[in-house]
């Protein structure tokens, strides 16, 4: 397997791909970001480059309309009274007032402005600079009735309407016209007036948009014919729908539908974005081209200029790798030469340090290891004869610690026999303490179950006190509700007793007007003839009245039925209000003996408390007595153990003395040897 030996060349393959990864990865992050910026600056720029040229537009066909509509105002005020002059007067008035406008006419509908005149008009419009008149339109060979100007407002209720471009062979211009009706007092129709603006004039504005350094600008009416474009074989003559550039007919279809928009197309010379706007007034579609080699010219040139830097800081990286890498193999042959130097036992030689880096530092520490290395040797030297002086010292206390053994040995055996007894007795007294304590744990429990019990049965009263509240609360209600259906009730049995006061009174009426019937039939049955109608209404009267008193009559009966039921509803509501009162009287009482109940329960809980507590306190202190028991076992059974393990760590010990003797001996053997390797080394 190939492996790399140098230093230069490792450094370079790790760092320089590395660099080249990150200036690649940085200069497409810029290429994207950049990109994206600028696409953004130019589409808001050409978006207000675009509403200012149709804003432009906009504004001229609307102060051309407004003057044509200003004229069709005037003559709605007093058509009959002008002249000829007049109108000639007002044309070239207004004319005079719209820079933009190549000419203004008027023009009547068949007997509008005289009987038997049917073509009668003027037209004013621009030439060189003057104010020229014509009546030339009036011709019946010209028939402007049947023009398009005409008829697209004099047919319709329309306020305004703009022509298609097209060119006038009267005034040898292409120009669009605006047309406004006016009408007499009537409303009914006199006529139009026109205003024709001259194509040229928005031709010269659009082609003088600049767009960008190569971009161009181009306009179409609403049919797609193309107004203006720097082709100028297109100009009144194709259609956007059917350019001969596919790519950019094929876009045409969406600029007309829509509002405004952004699209592109494909031309001999590239791609090319396109920024489409419709102007309100007229329908019209501005569009401003500009090639994307144009827009993408900035990010091309930032591309290669950070290429060229990135390769320029490439190359200067590469040549410090070289100039560094060349220093640290200097710095570290010094290091490594220093290094067999003292692997081969020579501590004679030194690094010069001419730097205060790390490698500086480096050579410092090997200088001071070899020093120390020097320091260690010669005490290493000085301390292996004191080893073996001590080696034959430790040999003879060796001997005499073998003695001292033993008779420790002998009063471990002593410990270890009062050891067992002491065991035994903490084993018995462990047992009746433990019976001890599992007694004392069962009334614990007892007393426990009966603080369970006085708790559940304090809840439960508590609960019985709380229904019988509910129960009382709800007795209340009922005694209140009872009490206001007797009010209601009483006032009903009030009521029903007017009602019947009130049919009295009906039943009299009904009485006398059946009177006053009778009588009303006598006279006129005296009249004769003549009262024979109005014996007719006093028979239909009393018919009435005796309706209206069997009426009242079969009312009075249901009356008394009412009141007879009511008057048995007041003694029902009084009998339930009775009872009602007494059922609260009962709630009470029982809620009371639920209180004394829950009071006593509570003093009786409060007592087991008192005693479940003792016992927890009891049972506590067994345990911990129980534990200082079982504690001291333990103590006894780890100090019979230790005795034991003293006898044997003893027995150890002795054998250990034999050792170290043997071993004294080997140290000195070893002083002696250690002395032949210090030896070794040159100082």
């Amino acid at each position: 397997m190939f492996q790399l030996k140098s230093i230069q060349t490792k450094t370079m393959l790790a760092i320089v791909p590395l660099i080249t990864i990150t200036l690649v990865s940085m200069i497409t992050y810029a290429y994207n970001s950049s990109e994206t910026l600028i696409n953004r600056e130019i589409q808001d720029k050409m978006q207000q480059q675009l509403g200012s040229v149709a804003g432009e537009i906009d504004a001229k066909l609307l102060s051309h309309r407004k003057t044509a509509e200003m004229l069709a105002r005037s003559i709605e005020t007093a058509p009959s009274l002008w002249t000829l002059d007049h109108y000639v007067t007002a044309t070239a008035k207004a004319l005079g007032s719209s820079a933009d406008t190549f000419g203004i006419g008027v023009f009547f509908e068949p007997d509008k402005y005289q009987a038997g005149t049917r073509y009668f008009s003027t037209y004013s419009f621009k030439d060189s600079g003057k104010i020229t008149h014509t009546e030339e339109y009036s011709a019946a060979s010209y028939d402007y009735l049947k023009q398009p100007w005409y008829t697209i407002v004099a047919n319709t209720k329309s306020t305004f309407a703009y022509t298609a471009p097209y060119y006038d062979e009267v005034t040898k211009v292409t120009m669009v016209t605006t047309s406004v009706p006016f009408y007499d007092d009537k409303g009914g129709l006199l006529g139009v007036t026109t205003g024709d603006i001259d194509l040229a004039n928005l031709q010269k504005l659009v082609q003088e948009t600049k767009v960008g350094e190569t971009g161009w600008a181009f306009l179409v009416d609403a049919e797609g014919n193309y107004l203006s474009d720097p082709a100028a074989d297109k100009i009144m003559k194709v259609s956007l729908r059917k350019d001969p550039n596919a790519s950019l007919a094929a876009i045409g279809q969406d600029m007309l539908a829509g509002t405004m928009g952004e699209a592109t197309y494909e031309d001999e010379n590239g791609s090319n974005r396109v920024y489409y706007k419709k102007v309100a007034e007229t329908g019209w579609v501005l569009s401003l081209v500009i090639p994307e080699k144009e827009l993408q010219e900035p990010t091309r040139k930032l591309v290669v200029s950070l290429a060229v830097c990135g390769v320029l800081a490439i190359a200067v990286m590469a040549a410090i790798i070289v100039f560094f890498s060349r220093y640290l193999k200097k710095q570290i042959g010094n290091a490594n030469e220093m290094a067999g130097w003292i692997a081969s036992g020579d501590l004679t030689h030194s690094i010069e340090v001419q730097t205060v880096d790390e490698f500086g530092h480096m050579g410092h520490n090997l200088n001071e290891m070899t020093a120390k290395l020097k320091e260690m040797i010669g005490s290493v030297s000085m301390h292996t004869h004191l080893v073996a002086s001590t080696a034959e010292q430790l040999s003879a206390s060796a001997e005499e610690t073998s003695k001292a053994t033993e008779q420790i040995a002998d009063s471990v055996g002593q410990v270890a026999s009062g050891t067992d007894m002491q065991a035994a007795v903490v084993a018995s007294s462990k047992e009746a303490i433990t019976g001890i304590t599992q007694q004392i744990l069962s009334i614990a429990e007892g007393i426990e179950g009966v603080n369970e019990g006085a708790s559940r049965t304090a809840e439960k009263a508590k609960n019985g006190s709380r229904s019988v509240e509910e129960v009382t609360e709800h007795m209340k209600r009922i005694q209140a509700n009872v009490h206001q259906s007797t009010e209601i009730v009483g006032v009903l049995s009030t009521k029903s007793q007017e009602i019947g006061q009130m049919i009295s009174l009906i039943t009299t009426i009904s009485s006398q007007t059946n009177l006053l019937a009778l009588n009303a039939s006598i006279e006129a049955s005296r009249a004769g003839e003549q009262g024979r109608g109005f014996a007719v209404v006093a028979s239909e009267v009393r018919k009435l009245a005796e309706q209206s008193a069997q009426a009242a009559d079969h009312i009075r009966g249901l009356i008394s039925e009412v009141q007879s039921e009511i008057n048995r509803a007041v003694q029902s509501m009084k009998e339930g209000n009775q009872a009602v009162n007494e059922g609260t009287a009962l709630a009470e009482n029982v809620s009371a003996a639920f209180g004394d109940i829950i009071t006593a329960v509570e003093d009786t809980f409060r007592r087991v408390q008192a005693v479940s507590g003792s016992a927890s306190v009891i049972r506590s202190d067994t345990r911990t007595m129980v534990d200082a028991v079982e504690q001291i076992s333990e103590i006894s059974n780890t100090a019979m153990d230790s005795t034991q393990s003293i006898a044997a760590a003893v027995e150890e010990q002795l054998a250990s003395m034999q050792e170290v003797g043997a071993a004294a001996q080997t140290l000195s053997k070893m002083a002696d040897e250690l002395q032949d390797v210090v030896r070794a080394f040159r100082m």
